[in-house]
C-alpha cells in the first residue's frame, strides 16, 4: 500500500471461517502484521478471538473485530489497530455462485463497526476502514459485482441509520417495503 492509503483505523480481511491467514490477500496482511517474519503470528491472534466468539468457526458473512496486539502493530500503518475478520468462505474455494455474499458481508461489517463505535472511547473509534475486494481472489467473485454489492449495502445501511430510517424501523415499517426494494436492487447489482 502507498503511504497515502495507509491512514486507516481498521483493515478488512476476507478470511476463511477458521482465521487461517496464509493465502490470497490474507498472506499480505499476515506479512504486514506478522512478528519476526512468522506469518502465522497474526493467524494465531485472530484464531484466539474467533475461538472466544465463535468457538473456532466464524460463519461466512460474519464479522469479528479483532484488536491487533501491540507486538504485531506495523509502524507503516500506525493508525491501524483493528482487523475486521470477515469470512467470505468456510475454506478456500470458489464462491462465485453465491448471489448476495458481498452484500450480506458488507451489512454485517457495517453493523459491527457501528456497534464498536457506540461502545468505544473517542480515541478508539473506527473512522476509516480499508476494504479489499471481497472474495474476488480465490473466491472468484466478479470484482464489478462485488463493488456494486458493496456500494448497495453502504447505501441501504446509511438509509437505515438515517433519522427517517430509524423512525421507520421503530414503527416496523422498514421491513414492509425493504424486501421488494432489495430484490430489485440486487437484480441491478447482478447486471
Amino acid at each position: 500500500m502507498r503511504d497515502a492509503e495507509a491512514d486507516f483505523d481498521c483493515l478488512v480481511s476476507p478470511a476463511n471461517s477458521y482465521g487461517i491467514m496464509d493465502g490470497g490477500i490474507d498472506m499480505y496482511i499476515s506479512r504486514a502484521f506478522g512478528a519476526g517474519g512468522d506469518i502465522l503470528t497474526l493467524s494465531r491472534a485472530v484464531q484466539d478471538d474467533l475461538y472466544k466468539r465463535w468457538y473456532g468457526f466464524a460463519p461466512p458473512t460474519s464479522c469479528t473485530l479483532v484488536r491487533i496486539p501491540s507486538h504485531l502493530r506495523n509502524t507503516q500503518y500506525p493508525r491501524c489497530g483493528v482487523l475486521a475478520i470477515c469470512p467470505t468462505m468456510r475454506i478456500p474455494m470458489n464462491v462465485s455462485w453465491h448471489e448476495d455474499l458481498v452484500y450480506n458481508l458488507m451489512w454485517t461489517l457495517l453493523c459491527e463497526l457501528e456497534h464498536w463505535n457506540e461502545e468505544a472511547k473517542e480515541e478508539d473509534k473506527i473512522r476509516k476502514v480499508a476494504i479489499p475486494g471481497l472474495a474476488t481472489g480465490i473466491g472468484a467473485y466478479d470484482p464489478e459485482k462485488c463493488a456494486r454489492q458493496m456500494v448497495l449495502a453502504v447505501k441501504f445501511f446509511r438509509e437505515a441509520r438515517s433519522q427517517e430510517g430509524k423512525e421507520r424501523l421503530a414503527n416496523r415499517a422498514w421491513t414492509t417495503n425493504a424486501f421488494n426494494i432489495l430484490e430489485n436492487a440486487m437484480q441491478v447489482a447482478d447486471n
